[in-house]
């Protein structure tokens, strides 16, 4: 898990475990991908994507089970 510190406008928050996914040859989000669903490479759903590192192949999401408890809801097939 991930510990993540973001700046915005002079205003600093701290995010506590994350997951952590890295891109092969290149990043493996981009900017405007927030909010996007992470999957396994058997479709299953890990986590909501977060952030992305400035600088490498990192990008952060919370835990799909995190994110379906606070809100909640189900998946169903």
């Amino acid at each position: 898990a991930a510990n993540i510190r973001i700046t915005n406008n002079g205003r600093a928050a701290n995010f506590i475990n994350l997951l952590t996914v890295l891109g092969t040859g290149g990043p493996f989000t981009r900017p405007g991908d927030s909010g996007s669903l992470v999957l396994t490479e058997q479709r299953s759903p890990v986590s909501l994507h977060f952030a992305g590192a400035k600088v490498g192949n990192s990008s952060f999401g919370t835990s799909i089970t995190k994110v379906l408890a606070a809100l909640n809801v189900t998946i169903v097939a």
